[in-house]
């Protein structure tokens, strides 16, 4: 997942599990991360939003979620 945050601006992983969010909260605490957003069920009545993979439980795991990354931009 780092090699390829270092290629591309910006990486969506899809149908999100646990060792996922465990790997891109790792990075988000080492400053690898500009912006994580998490979203599950959008455009429904239950979709969430969390803008932090630490701010993530079990429970918001399911099929239907995915992680938006951008890497930090070079200054």
């Amino acid at each position: 997942l780092r090699q390829v945050l270092d290629q591309f601006d910006t990486v969506v992983l899809m149908k999100i599990n646990r060792k996922a969010v465990e790997a891109v909260a790792q990075i988000e605490r080492e400053g690898g991360l500009e912006r994580c957003v998490f979203v599950r069920r959008a455009t429904t009545e239950r979709e969430k939003v969390v803008r932090s993979a630490r701010e993530l439980t079990p429970d918001d795991l399911d099929y239907f979620s995915m992680l938006t990354l951008s890497a930090p931009r070079v200054k």
